[in-house]
């Protein structure tokens, strides 16, 4: 073989090498490359397991943070307050105190006068039902010396829920209780009235009804007075009401009103219905169930029944619950649907 020949043999080679060097590496590349993703694909999981096992974390810590805020460290088995009060409240589960209900009982148990601000869902409800009807209890309030505690609120709803609150906490001890509100029989409630009834949850014009035609209700001996969402009753227009009411109780009495707002209207019936009062003001983020959406919409005044009955027929198969400020809306979309 020539020299020549042994050279371009060589030549060859060298470059077969070269091409077979360039494909290992690119193989090799690609090989990394495949491995690279892998390990990405294999740790992104994780990664988004870890973030959201955080993220849980997180949630739980500010919801616990929350509820420490929204309940006091006080159980209702440490009040100063009689045990067949303790056993109603056991019977309906109330173990803990929450921070308005911490705040307000001993104040009111203690005779002074409470000027709470503290929005609906807060526990107010026992707040002021609790020490009321201790004092009751306390002093051996009996039937024929009439109603000894006066809890007014602004609709027929909230007083029905008021009332079986305290119906229930009521179960062993003998004060009498009962419930005034329009819409219902005035002969009905007279007879309630004949019996007398200690504990007495009304609507401010129903109340005056009775306060000006029913000779049975004994309103002289009066104790406590609760005015319970005060702007609201401010709002809805019973300020006229509100003031014969406080003409006519007894002057010498223990005050509670609880407003989520301070309006100029507010402070004048705060002069006329409290003496050095005690101011509680709680606030608290635990407003709504918790993961629940929300949302609205503006809708105009003409739209809104059509648009509320679309929305119900589309999701029949579904537990929805509409609340209505009347109860003739009550009434018409039950016989609607």
């Amino acid at each position: 073989m020539s020299k020549d020949s042994v050279n371009d043999l060589v030549k060859k080679v060298k470059k077969k090498k070269r091409v077979t060097t360039c494909e290992n590496e690119s193989e090799q590349e690609k090989g990394e490359e495949e491995g690279r993703e892998e390990q990405k694909q294999n740790v992104a999981p994780n990664t988004g397991n870890e973030h959201n096992e955080r993220n849980e974390h997180n949630e739980h810590n500010e919801h616990n943070e929350r509820k420490e805020k929204f309940y006091s460290k006080l159980k209702f088995d440490d009040l100063d307050i009689c045990d067949s009060l303790k056993k109603g409240l056991r019977d309906l589960n109330f173990t803990t105190l929450t921070e308005i209900q911490a705040k307000c009982i001993p104040h009111f148990l203690n005779g002074k006068d409470i000027l709470g601000a503290a929005k609906t869902g807060s526990g107010k409800t026992l707040a002021f039902l609790v020490p009321s009807i201790n004092i009751l209890y306390n002093i051996k309030f009996l039937p024929k010396n009439g109603t000894g505690v006066l809890v007014i609120s602004p609709t027929r709803e909230l007083c029905i829920q008021i009332y079986n609150v305290c119906k229930d906490l009521c179960k062993y001890i003998p004060q009498t209780n009962g419930l005034i509100i329009g819409g219902m029989s005035k002969n009905e409630e007279k007879k309630k009235f004949m019996y007398g009834i200690n504990v007495l949850i009304a609507t401010p014009g129903r109340l005056v009804d009775h306060m000006q035609n029913t000779k049975e209700f004994i309103y002289q001996n009066l104790i406590c007075l609760i005015i319970d969402e005060a702007d609201r009753l401010l709002q809805i227009g019973f300020e006229e009401e509100l003031n014969i009411i406080l003409k006519k109780i007894p002057q010498k009495r223990q005050t509670a009103l609880f407003s989520a707002t301070q309006t100029t209207k507010i402070e004048n019936l705060i002069r006329l219905s409290l003496k050095k009062p005690i101011f509680i003001e709680v606030t608290t983020n635990i407003a709504t169930v918790e993961r629940l959406k929300q949302g609205y919409a503006l809708v105009d005044q003409d739209k809104r029944f059509l648009l509320l009955f679309t929305f119900l027929k589309k999701n029949m198969n579904k537990k929805i619950m509409v609340f209505f400020n009347n109860c003739n809306s009550v009434q018409f979309y039950n016989d609607l649907f």
